[in-house]
């Protein structure tokens, strides 16, 4: 019943596109509520059409910024970044080139690719919850992946990842940052 509300109450507003920033909430619309509906259902080609919308912020940013490689200031030393892949983005979406390009292109930043960026932080939903010592155990080792990679930040486009992350990080007594990747493409065009 939530999926068919949010379904119309975007219709209503006649978008051409839906922008999410979380790679969850993206996933859920774009490929799961489609799947809510049988297909003798006769709101299916509502959720079908509302679906093709949808589209993940890195994925947007990515086509409306047309990221380039650019080289730093000279003189000036760039916050070093690195960037996990939230499992809905990299596994349900297939989204994994987009962000690192909108990272190399952001003036003022020098990406570095942790190990394992791939990896699952842990949260997943609500396993760290139900699941909160194994949680840590895979926490660990992307805390310490982020520790070798010698980012000042590391970003995301997971809101779930990024309370794991911080969470890591602060008990390891890391002082880095997590950020979401739109607030460093955001800051970067502040500059």
């Amino acid at each position: 019943s939530i999926a068919r509300r949010n379904i119309q109450a975007f219709a209503e507003e006649n978008l051409d596109q839906i922008v999410a920033h979380c790679a969850s909430c993206a996933a859920m619309l774009k490929l799961d509520y489609p799947l809510l509906f049988g297909e003798n259902d006769p709101f299916r080609a509502k959720a079908l059409a509302f679906s093709e919308k949808v589209s993940d912020a890195s994925l947007f940013l990515a086509k409306i910024l047309k990221p380039e490689t650019r080289n730093p200031e000279p003189g000036t030393r760039p916050l070093r970044v690195t960037y996990h892949d939230p499992c809905h983005l990299r596994r349900k979406l297939g989204i994994f080139k987009e962000p690192r390009d909108l990272l190399k292109s952001t003036p003022g930043l020098e990406y570095v690719e942790m190990e394992d960026a791939d990896r699952c932080c842990g949260q997943g939903g609500s396993f760290n919850v139900a699941n909160y010592d194994l949680s840590l155990k895979i926490l660990d080792r992307k805390t310490k992946a982020i520790e070798d990679s010698e980012a000042d930040i590391v970003t995301t486009t997971c809101s779930g990842c990024m309370l794991q992350l911080m969470d890591g990080l602060h008990q390891a007594g890391l002082k880095k940052e997590v950020r979401h990747l739109v607030e460093m493409v955001n800051q970067a065009t502040l500059l």
